[in-house]
């Protein structure tokens, strides 16, 4: 007989806890979600309860969030952790990344609808540690991880990148004041920095990465993998 499966879902949204419940009930057959709106109601169940995996909303949990992972990983199963957070709030995910939480799940439109597919893949990764203790053999992380990932790096340099750019731009649509080989290195600058802004760009809206082999390891394949703008 297959045991149900058990979440723990902390949401203080009720409308949020609802869509989320729903399409994860769809997606898994016979799956119980024990709903809490708090980080203390939520370690209050994992004293009598094993979970097979939480999904925690940062904004509610707030400044609990390092003692709830924590928690979650010393209940002697290793319950895997989903942190939900919206775009503005993006320096939260890395921090509870950080603190041991194993994806990201961006709170976009209809974000519940991406859940299932996350969620069958940490609970894979778990499984495959479980078994062979080698977390090199798990799939790929989470696209919304490395998506928080670029976000967050392209906030922590816009500034410097534009006025980069702005300056750049500046000398080179003014009257000429430099000499020709002065005025090819700016330009060369200008143009490496758009492309800098570029990439980071499309690789935060990007939906379904593709892979190239390099010389130096896998690395994503930008002029295959789709973003949100092409989709």
């Amino acid at each position: 007989m297959v045991s149900r499966m058990r979440f723990l879902l902390v949401e203080s949204n009720r409308f949020h806890a609802r869509l989320m419940v729903e399409a994860l009930s769809k997606a898994f057959d016979g799956l119980h979600i024990c709903e809490v709106t708090t980080a203390a109601a939520a370690l209050e169940e994992l004293k009598h309860t094993r979970f097979d995996l939480a999904l925690l909303d940062l904004r509610t949990l707030k400044n609990d969030t390092e003692s709830l992972i924590e928690q979650l990983h010393a209940s002697g199963y290793g319950v895997p952790a989903v942190v939900m957070v919206s775009e503005v709030d993006t320096h939260l995910a890395v921090e509870a990344v950080n603190r041991g939480a194993n994806a990201v799940l961006l709170k976009e439109a209809d974000y519940q609808s991406c859940a299932a597919k996350l969620v069958r893949t940490v609970l894979d990764r778990t499984r495959i540690v479980a078994d062979t203790g080698d977390a090199a053999q798990c799939p790929c992380g989470p696209v919304d991880m490395v998506k928080v990932t670029v976000g967050t790096l392209a906030h922590e340099i816009n500034n410097p990148l534009m006025t980069i750019l702005g300056n750049a731009e500046l000398v080179l649509s003014g009257p000429s004041q430099y000499d020709r080989d002065t005025m090819d290195k700016m330009t060369a600058i200008y143009h490496s920095a758009s492309r800098i802004a570029d990439t980071l760009e499309n690789v935060a809206r990007m939906n379904d990465p593709v892979l190239k082999r390099t010389v130096s390891g896998p690395l994503l394949d930008l002029t295959h993998t789709t973003t949100s703008s092409q989709s």
